[in-house]
């Protein structure tokens, strides 16, 4: 055998690398996809979910996964499966990206130096920040919670300081919750930080692109208040 054809059967086939991208990406995609399972616990004791909720979600996702591949084939066979499999990867890895982004840390603030926040304590003391004082019932229904899980979760407040419990004066038997007074200044950061991003992106709209958007998002309003109804009246 001469030294170039030893030389070529030595080199590594280009299969095999196909093999391994494959392998990897079936490894993190399936982990991905699988996570939820062995987080239900932590899910309900982090969020507040119920147990039929993260399962309803999980049978969900694997009820799509299969219903997916007829359709993944004839993508693959329309555009190649190197366009599928990278389209499919980017969305993914978009996903991941989102996820971070969306839990943002809170601004450094001295008065919430140190206070053990997670991602249902600051929902809810935004929620308690934008509508307070707010009944604990009316504040359930708004995080869409079970009324134990807000009492819990407005309990590690008040033991922290953040929020104030005290009677309706007009109904002595409702408890209301308000921001505390000398942590307003810190929740209105909070909701300047969330909101930073979208004042930027309507100042950089023209006025009539911001009021049509305003007014989808007004529609979009309209109509999730509309089908919400029936699920209220039928769990009343």
């Amino acid at each position: 055998m001469s030294p170039t054809a030893r030389q070529a059967s030595e080199r590594l086939h280009y299969g095999w690398v196909v093999v391994g991208i494959t392998f990897l990406a079936l490894m993190v995609t399936a982990g991905m996809r699988s996570s939820p399972t062995v987080l239900i616990v932590p899910l309900e004791e982090e969020f507040g979910w119920s147990r039929a909720n993260i399962s309803g979600a999980i049978a969900a996702q694997l009820m799509v996964y299969g219903l997916i591949g007829p359709f993944a084939a004839g993508l693959m066979e329309r555009f190649g499966i190197r366009r599928t499999m990278g389209c499919a990867l980017l969305l993914i890895a978009l996903g991941a990206v989102v996820k971070r982004i969306k839990h943002r840390p809170i601004p450094e603030s001295p008065g919430l130096h140190g206070v053990p926040f997670a991602p249902r304590h600051v929902s809810m003391l935004l929620q308690i920040g934008q509508d307070g004082p707010i009944g604990m019932s009316e504040l359930a229904e708004r995080m869409q919670v079970s009324l134990a899980t807000a009492s819990q979760v407005v309990g590690d407040l008040e033991t922290w300081g953040l929020v104030v419990r005290e009677t309706d004066a007009n109904d002595r038997r409702r408890t209301l919750t308000s921001v505390a007074p000398q942590h307003r200044a810190h929740v209105r950061a909070i909701f300047e930080q969330r909101l930073r991003p979208l004042d930027r992106t309507l100042r950089r709209l023209e006025p009539d692109q911001r009021a049509g958007l305003i007014q989808g998002l007004l529609a979009l309003a309209e109509e999730l208040d509309r089908a919400a109804a029936p699920a209220k009246e039928t769990a009343r």
